[in-house]
């Protein structure tokens, strides 16, 4: 999240998340918004396309509710 303060007649824009710390000084308070803003989710769309792979199956790696029964039974059942 990013904290926006008053400083020295200008503003400066301080974006801290997960081990990045981004920081600049604006003259006015909406130019700050404005990147702050634009840092933050540039840092969540990296995190997202690093992260998605891995949190992402292939369907044909999942086995079928079929092939589950038929693991089940032979498991399973085969000892009640």
């Amino acid at each position: 999240m990013a904290t926006i303060v008053k400083r020295n007649g200008s503003w400066r824009a301080m974006v801290r998340r997960k081990g990045h710390h981004h920081y600049a000084t604006f003259d006015t308070k909406a130019e700050a918004e404005r990147w702050a803003y634009s840092v933050e989710s540039s840092l969540l769309s990296a995190e997202v396309l690093t992260s998605s792979p891995a949190r992402v199956r292939d369907v044909a790696s999942v086995p079928s509710m079929v092939e589950l029964f038929k693991r089940y039974k032979q498991t399973v059942s085969s000892y009640k």
